[in-house]
């Protein structure tokens, strides 16, 4: 089982010059299973890949993974290229990444959610050398769940001046199929601690976040509609809010 990157040129054929023949095979001895979801190009041509591993039958997380630009790994982050971060010791099958953010100095922050029973948000921040940030919340991970909430997904992580603002969506009911879903934004300080002075605890409900857009002061947030009725119903939703 291997990891895969491949790039391709503007006409659409594979790029050459990167790994071999366009592709390159990342390992995953460690792994049993999992994907890429998330890819970042930095300003010094770096590649960022993010997704989730599964570990083993009761365990699973997230992997990043930093290429350099000719696609080769670059083993001085993390080791030998690549950082695991376990996330819940429960049946593995729904831990997934949603964004992934590489800031100016290097520092990763992927967001998505972990696979505990109640799936909680998780935004988890790494060093420039691909150590877990431990100055960023609890030795570098943020995992929370607010009360009644029984899925929470973060989908888009934009710059809020030394902090970052989530997106998201979470839903609400006994069951899957008995459930209605609502926005989520919460913005966490430069430390990963929540800021309790953005937002409101109320949100919209019945809209999906999955899509963030920064402006000069505010981020625009569009979204899909939800559907609790079981009518064929499509809406798109906007939401626009202050950065501060």
């Amino acid at each position: 089982y291997a990891f895969l990157a491949a790039r391709y040129l503007p006409d659409g054929t594979p790029d050459r010059a990167f790994g071999e023949a366009g592709r390159v095979q990342i390992p995953s001895r460690d792994f049993t299973g999992g994907q890429f979801d998330e890819v970042v190009v930095t300003s010094r041509g770096d590649i960022v890949l993010a997704g989730t591993a599964v570990f083993s039958r009761r365990s699973d997380g997230l992997r990043v993974v930093r290429l350099r630009a000719d696609g080769s790994i670059d083993r001085t982050f993390g080791t030998k290229g690549t950082v695991a971060i376990r996330l819940s010791t429960t049946q593995p099958c729904c831990s997934q990444v949603g964004a992934l953010h590489v800031g100016p100095d290097g520092r990763v922050t992927v967001a998505g959610q972990d696979s505990a029973l109640q799936r909680r948000f998780a935004v988890v921040r790494l060093t420039s050398s691909g150590r877990l940030d431990r100055r960023f919340g609890r030795g570098g991970r943020f995992v929370r769940c607010w009360s009644g909430d029984r899925w929470g997904m973060v989908s888009e992580l934009v710059p809020a001046g030394s902090g970052l603002i989530a997106v998201g969506f979470a839903t609400r009911g006994r069951s899957p199929l008995r459930s209605t879903i609502h926005f989520v934004a919460f913005r966490l300080r430069g430390d990963g601690r929540l800021d309790r002075a953005f937002g409101r605890r109320s949100s919209p409900s019945g809209v999906a976040a999955l899509a963030a857009f920064r402006e000069t002061s505010h981020v625009l947030i569009a979204g899909a509609g939800d559907n609790p009725s079981g009518r064929l119903r499509d809406r798109v939703v906007f939401a626009r809010l202050p950065l501060r």
